[in-house]
């Protein structure tokens, strides 16, 4: 499925991909850039790290006005990420937009799976491990709004986890997603309204790689008509991000 055609884009996309250094090592960064960009988004890819497989969503948010930063992370050998993983993707993150983007855009988050823990994190939020471990990042990011998609919830269990995040957020749940489950979703609805204004959104028959345009090899996703989920995701998390 392709919807970079498909949607017509307005404005003309350039892509790139350019090498930057963070935690003394070399990352590949995505860059989408319009003609007359808006915003400014970065993207957190999933525990595989692979911001190509939500190639399509990214560029068609490119064609709607926003420069897009997506770093490529190494696979996390895990499913459950240690304190170095969850610290060494946001300061990647945090290196990409000091590194490749002077400007004054407004700065909106989009994330998938595990990648939605680093934007929270970087919001503000206090993550709890499975090792006990406590993460609490001392330089966080003044995002407009976030976008979750199947967002992944245990780590906010401890209480005042969510207490300084103020950004709004925009958040995607499937009913047949096995990883992530729609109540992890709403636990984030719970925690944050009426404080925080959440966009809650429930995909029927969606399971966590129905974001995903490429999913892993090893994966078979069921849902019909991805191409047109496809569409109405970029449009949905377009209009939501003011593109």
């Amino acid at each position: 499925m392709n919807i970079e055609l498909g949607m017509r884009m307005a404005q003309e996309v350039s892509s790139k991909t350019v090498s930057i250094t963070s935690c003394s090592e070399a990352w590949e960064v995505m860059v989408l850039e319009p003609q007359t960009p808006k915003r400014l988004v970065i993207f957190a890819a999933g525990r595989g790290g692979d911001p190509e497989r939500h190639r399509p969503l990214l560029t068609a948010l490119a064609g709607k006005g926003a420069i897009v930063l997506a770093p490529h992370f190494d696979l996390m050998v895990s499913p459950v990420p240690s304190d170095h993983d969850l610290r060494e993707r946001a300061e990647i993150i945090r290196d990409a937009l000091s590194k490749l983007c002077d400007t004054n855009l407004p700065l909106v988050g989009v994330g998938h799976s595990i990648g939605t823990t680093i934007l929270l994190l970087l919001s503000g939020a206090h993550a709890m491990l499975s090792s006990g471990d406590k993460v609490v990042l001392r330089r966080t990011l003044d995002f407009e709004r976030l976008v979750l998609m199947t967002p992944p919830t245990d780590f906010f269990g401890i209480p005042g986890a969510l207490d300084q995040v103020s950004v709004p957020i925009q958040t995607w749940a499937g009913t047949e997603d096995e990883v992530t489950s729609v109540d992890q979703a709403e636990r984030i609805r719970d925690l944050l309204v009426p404080r925080v204004p959440v966009d809650l959104r429930i995909v029927e028959g969606a399971g966590h790689f129905t974001f995903m345009d490429a999913p892993p090899p090893y994966v078979r996703d069921s849902y019909p008509n991805r191409g047109a989920f496809s569409t109405r995701l970029a449009k949905e998390v377009g209009a939501y991000l003011g593109l």
